[in-house]
């Protein structure tokens, strides 16, 4: 069985929205997740060679504090636009620091720094392209700017049928500075991974359907992976 898949990095696209909202000398900017979703289905519908629709499942991966109030509302106003979201406690996302190393503390940060701890959802994302590598006709498209995420998803894309499809979505501008020597921005492709960018569409994204401050970190547990049934 082949599945047709949408993942969004939603730590990502907060961060983005940090740079954005600093770039345009702006307090905050909101993200519209459904037109997110809307607009990469229609990007992507020469997938589905004329099917209806094009995303079997559309997931929003959210890492969050189980006492959050406002997280359970982002993650609730998510379910209510058609996302499976994909809960993870926010101390399972941070990168691991060198060995024997311990995060600074309040006193020990520097004055000017944002002081948070690195965070990342590629291991996660890394997962599902395996789950998916099952089937030769998955489809994969993933809204990120890691590029721990590079390597996986074209060896994904590699292994497909001509029936399968791996991209990458995302802002072009705020990509990890090494996908530039991947060639995929000016190309939008490597191989068979393709690269859709979102900054042309930034107007779009950002109309204000769900609200992206720099203080919404999206419990743990998690049955989204589960669906996928080879």
């Amino acid at each position: 069985m082949s599945y047709s898949t949408l993942v969004v990095d939603c730590a990502s696209m907060f961060g983005a929205g940090e740079i954005i909202a600093e770039r345009e000398g702006i307090q905050r900017v909101n993200f519209d997740f459904n037109a997110l979703k809307l607009l990469l289905s229609e990007e992507c519908k020469i997938w589905r060679q004329g099917k209806k629709g094009t995303f079997d499942q559309v997931i929003a991966m959210v890492s969050t504090d189980p006492n959050s109030d406002t997280q359970g509302r982002f993650v609730t106003a998510l379910e209510r636009i058609g996302y499976d979201v994909d809960r993870v406690n926010y101390r399972d996302v941070f990168v691991s620091l060198p060995p024997g190393r311990m995060p600074p503390s309040a006193a020990e940060r520097v004055p000017g720094e944002r002081g948070r701890s690195l965070t990342s959802m590629a291991s996660r994302i890394t997962y599902l392209a395996g789950l998916l590598s099952r089937s030769k006709d998955s489809q994969l498209l993933v809204v990120s700017h890691a590029y721990e995420l590079f390597t996986p998803l074209h060896d994904l894309a590699n292994r497909l049928s001509d029936a399968g499809h791996v991209g990458l979505a995302y802002f072009g501008s705020l990509l990890d500075h090494r996908y530039r020597q991947t060639g995929i921005l000016e190309s939008h492709n490597v191989d068979r991974l393709e690269f859709f960018d979102l900054d042309p569409y930034i107007s779009v994204l950002t109309s204000g359907a769900v609200a992206v401050t720099a203080d919404k970190r999206s419990t743990a547990g998690t049955t989204v992976f589960s669906k996928f049934k080879f």
